[in-house]
C-alpha cells in the first residue's frame, strides 16, 4: 500500500494528512518521549482532516485513512471513535478516485492519460503483456491502485465489524477474469485477507436478509447458515508458517460462529459452541505467543484487538454456562487472563477503551450476579442486546458489567439497594481503589487509572435504563 522508497519529506509535501497518519501511528510506542503521540495525535486532527487537504491528494488521503482506521486515536468510548466516520470517507473517496475500477483510472482522472486508454482491452491480458518501460510503469501503477483499494475494503469492513455495525458493502464485478487480476497482483497475505473479506461479507449480507436477529425465536435455518459460510472459511488453505493469516482466519470464524448466541436455548447446537470456544482460545493464545516473540501487542490493530475482547467474552459467557461440564471444558481462566494481559499491553492512555476493557474482563470474571436473570436462574447463552451482530455478544456483557459496577467509575449511577445494605463501606473503598489504580503491568489484575479521565459510561447507546430493569422493560415503543 506505500512505496517504501518515498521520504518521509517528500510524503509530508504529498499529503499532510498522511504524513502525520504514518508518523502518530509510529509513535503509540515512543519510549524517548511518551507525551508526543498526544501532541502528534492532536496536530493531524486538527488541520490535516481539513476538507482541503484531503481533497488535495484524494489517494494518499484514502491511504492515511485506512492507516487511521487501523490504529485509530485513542478514546473512552465507543461512540467517540471516529474510525467508522474514516471508513465510509475512505471507501467514497476511493470510489471517487476510481480505485474500484481496475484498468479504467482514465474515466475518473482531472487530466488526460499519459497512455491509450484500454477500451476493450481485457486488463489481465494488458497485466501480462510486454516487458516494454512504459508497459511496466502502467504495470506498477495498476497494482499500486489494486492493492490500495483492495487494502481500503478490508480496512474498512474490519472497522465496521468489529464495531458490531454493517459493512459497507460495494456492489463489484467479480467475474473470473477480476479475481485472476487480483491474485497475480497482490501478495499472497492480501490475497488471504481478500478470500475472508468476501465470505465475511456474503454470511453477513446473508444472514440478515434471511434472519431476523432482533427476534429470540432463531433456530434451525440460523445455524445452517452459520456452518455453510464456516466451512466455507475452513477450506480456506494457509500455510502454518502463516501465524497472521491463520490468527485471521479464526478472527473471522469466530466472528460468524458468534451468531449461535442468537440462537434459541432449544435450538443451539452444542458442537458449534465448542468451536467458539476452542477457536476463542486459538485467538488468544497465537496473539500472545506472537507478542512473547515480537511485541506483537503494541502495535496490535484494532480489529485484532476487538477479537481478543469478543473471544474473552464469548469464553466468559460459555464458562458460566452449563455447556461448561457438559462440554467436559477444560479451565479456561489461564487463557482469559491472557486476554487481560493484552488489552492492558495495548492500552496507551489511562481510561481508553484498552484500559477500561482490562477492567470489565477482570470484575465479571468474578461476578455472581452476571447473566443472573430475574427468575433467579443464569442464562449467559441468552442475549438481551442483539443489534450489534456478532458483537453483540461483547456488547450485552458490556451492559451486565455497567448494572454491576458501573457506579464504581460514573457517579451517576447508583448501587443498588442490596449492594449498600449488605456492603456498606466495603464498596465506597472499592470504588477509591479502582479510581487510583494504575495501569501497571505488575499484576494481573492491576486496573488502569481513570481519575484523570471521566468515563461517560452513559455514551452507550440504549443503555441509559433504570438499573433495576431488564433491557426490554426499560424500552418504549
Amino acid at each position: 500500500m506505500f512505496d517504501q522508497t518515498i521520504i518521509p519529506d517528500v510524503h509530508y509535501q504529498r499529503s499532510q494528512l498522511l504524513f502525520w497518519a504514518i508518523v502518530g501511528t509510529g509513535a503509540r510506542r515512543y519510549k524517548r518521549d511518551p507525551t508526543i503521540f498526544d501532541r502528534i495525535t492532536k496536530r493531524f486532527t486538527e488541520k490535516p482532516l481539513s476538507l482541503e487537504c484531503i481533497m488535495h491528494n484524494p489517494t494518499a488521503a484514502v491511504q492515511a485513512l485506512v492507516v487511521l482506521c487501523m490504529w485509530p486515536s485513542p478514546v473512552t468510548s465507543v461512540f467517540k471513535d471516529a474510525s467508522p466516520a474514516w471508513a465510509g470517507m475512505a471507501t467514497s473517496l476511493a470510489i471517487q478516485t476510481g480505485l474500484h475500477a481496475i484498468c479504467k483510472e482514465e474515466e475518473f482522472a482531472r487530466k488526460p492519460a499519459t497512455r491509450r486508454p484500454l477500451v476493450g482491452t481485457p486488463a489481465a491480458r494488458f497485466v501480462h503483456s510486454d516487458g516494454s518501460p512504459a508497459t511496466s510503469s502502467a504495470r506498477a501503477k495498476i497494482a499500486f491502485r489494486t492493492s490500495l483499494w483492495t487494502n481500503c475494503l478490508i480496512a474498512c469492513q474490519s472497522t465496521m465489524i468489529c464495531d458490531g455495525l454493517l459493512p459497507i458493502t460495494v456492489p463489484a464485478n467479480e467475474n473470473l477474469e477480476r479475481q485472476q487480476l487480483i491474485t497475480y497482483m497482490l501478495g499472497d497475505q492480501v490475497n488471504l485477507r481478500y478470500r475472508l473479506y468476501v465470505v465475511q461479507t456474503d454470511a453477513v449480507a446473508a444472514i440478515r436478509r434471511t434472519i431476523d436477529l432482533e427476534s429470540v425465536s432463531c433456530g434451525a435455518e440460523l445455524v445452517s447458515l452459520i456452518n455453510i459460510f464456516d466451512k466455507q472459511l475452513n477450506t480456506i488453505t494457509i500455510d502454518c508458517t502463516d501465524t497472521i493469516g491463520l490468527i485471521s482466519r479464526d478472527c473471522a470464524r469466530l466472528m460468524i460462529l458468534c451468531f449461535h448466541f442468537f440462537v434459541q436455548i432449544e435450538h443451539i447446537d452444542r458442537h458449534g459452541f465448542l468451536q467458539i470456544f476452542t477457536i476463542a482460545q486459538q485467538v488468544i493464545l497465537q496473539i500472545s505467543e506472537l507478542d512473547t516473540a515480537h511485541g506483537f501487542v503494541e502495535y496490535l490493530p484494532i480489529y485484532y484487538a476487538r477479537m481478543v475482547c469478543l473471544a474473552a467474552y464469548c469464553i466468559l459467557r460459555i464458562s458460566k454456562s452449563g455447556l461448561r461440564e457438559e462440554l467436559k471444558l477444560e479451565d479456561p481462566g489461564g487463557v482469559f487472563f491472557k486476554a487481560i494481559e493484552i488489552s492492558k499491553r495495548r492500552s496507551v492512555q489511562h481510561g481508553d477503551l484498552d484500559a477500561l476493557n482490562s477492567i470489565m474482563l477482570t470484575k465479571l470474571w468474578s461476578s455472581n450476579e452476571i447473566f443472573v436473570q430475574p427468575d433467579g436462574t443464569r442464562n449467559s447463552l441468552h442475549l438481551d442486546l442483539r443489534g450489534r451482530l456478532a458483537m453483540s455478544v461483547a456488547f450485552d456483557c458490556f451492559w451486565w458489567w455497567r448494572k454491576e459496577f458501573g457506579y464504581l467509575f460514573n457517579d451517576s449511577i447508583p448501587a443498588s439497594e442490596e449492594t449498600t445494605r449488605e456492603y456498606g463501606d466495603i464498596y465506597t473503598e472499592e470504588k477509591s481503589l479502582a479510581i487510583s489504580a494504575g495501569t501497571s503491568n505488575q499484576t494481573m489484575a492491576g486496573e488502569p487509572n481513570l481519575g484523570q479521565y471521566a468515563l461517560d459510561l452513559t455514551d452507550f447507546s440504549g443503555w441509559d435504563w433504570n438499573i433495576g430493569l431488564t433491557p426490554l422493560e426499560s424500552m418504549s415503543f
